[in-house]
């Protein structure tokens, strides 16, 4: 028959000392008298009492616990990301607690600001996250890292992808292969991590002596409804690459988004690479399996995950050291979906 779980507040009822003492035993037995610690303890192996991580920070303790907000658990990029920090955090032994934040990134920070963590991982795709009052109050006191995108307003640390100098080697290697015309596809709004991987691309293109024009950058809003927006794009991609005048090479901002292009082109009646070469960014595990395999900016959520437990760790043992950002190199991967320019007949 299974054991049945003791309260902290049972077992100090047995104990016959108070809630408040038998966390001191455990947490500072300085505080309290020999002769009561040796009681107590000897009471706790007897019962098979020890007390929990919640229990604790009732009473001011830490949980060591941290708080994971990511909008995924289950593709290659947040899933690499979520290994790490848990395999980091498990060494120093931390426990960590994941919730993907897709449908209410403000629901899940009540959830485990609630749970009393230690500190906080904001990894959500939510760019303005729209942050309670009451969640920004208990925040203050907490080292959090910011993942992915700087969060204006927010006191934290933050681990970046170089997305600025992914755009740069995305535009360089097409202008290497001889392309002068160029497209894009991004979403997002002024915080989108896209933004600095388009002006990477719009600067190696403008040394390079190419042309983005802006008629030629689709764009898609992170508001509007999947659908919707996906719909949006596909008819401007197919648009654009139907003209005249279209583009020889496309970077999409992500590797989904290369997939929109990829259709256009088959409906458009283009061949990839041989009339169209299509950059992604991510290396997303599927990216290496479309025909042709695509090539992109390769991230590193490995690196990502322990850089962003190695500065919360570095918080939590110095809560006044100066803000840090890190940006994580990332690297140009390149397949089979990008070729020299030739012009089209």
């Amino acid at each position: 028959m299974a054991e049945s779980y003791i309260s902290m507040r049972a077992f100090a009822k047995m104990a016959g000392v108070s809630a408040a003492t038998v966390s001191h035993v455990y947490s500072n037995p300085s505080s309290v008298s020999d002769a009561t610690v040796k009681r107590v303890l000897a009471l706790a192996e007897a019962v098979g009492f020890s007390p929990s991580a919640v229990a604790k920070a009732a009473f001011g303790e830490s949980t060591k616990s941290v708080g994971i907000l990511l909008p995924s658990l289950s593709d290659s990029y947040f899933g690499g990301i979520a290994r790490a920090i848990q395999k980091t955090l498990i060494q120093e032994d931390y426990l960590p607690i994941f919730l993907a934040s897709v449908e209410s990134p403000e629901d899940a920070l009540r959830r485990l600001l609630k749970h009393k963590v230690d500190a906080l991982v904001i990894g959500c795709s939510e760019e303005n996250l729209r942050i309670p009052k009451f969640c920004r109050t208990q925040m203050n006191r907490l080292p959090i890292v910011a993942l992915e995108q700087v969060r204006p307003g927010l006191w934290s640390d933050s681990v970046l992808n170089d997305d600025y100098d992914g755009g740069l080697q995305a535009g360089k290697h097409l202008i290497d292969l001889g392309h002068r015309r160029f497209g894009a596809c991004t979403y997002g709004e002024d915080r989108s991590n896209c933004v600095p991987r388009i002006a990477g691309f719009r600067d190696a293109i403008r040394l390079g002596g190419g042309m983005l024009e802006e008629r030629f950058i689709v764009h898609l809003d992170s508001r509007g409804s999947d659908k919707e927006g996906d719909a949006e794009m596909q008819n401007r991609l197919e648009t654009i690459l139907s003209g005249p005048d279209a583009p020889s090479a496309i970077f999409a901002t992500t590797d989904f988004l290369a997939l929109h292009v990829y259709k256009a082109a088959e409906k458009a009646g283009l061949r990839i690479p041989e009339d169209l070469s299509v950059i992604g960014f991510g290396d997303l595990q599927f990216s290496d399996y479309i025909d042709p395999s695509l090539t992109t900016i390769r991230q590193n959520p490995a690196v990502l995950g322990t850089r962003t437990v190695e500065l919360l760790l570095k918080r939590l043992a110095d809560p006044e050291r100066k803000i840090e950002t890190i940006r994580v190199p990332v690297q140009l991967q390149v397949r089979g979906s990008t070729a020299k320019e030739k012009s089209r007949k």
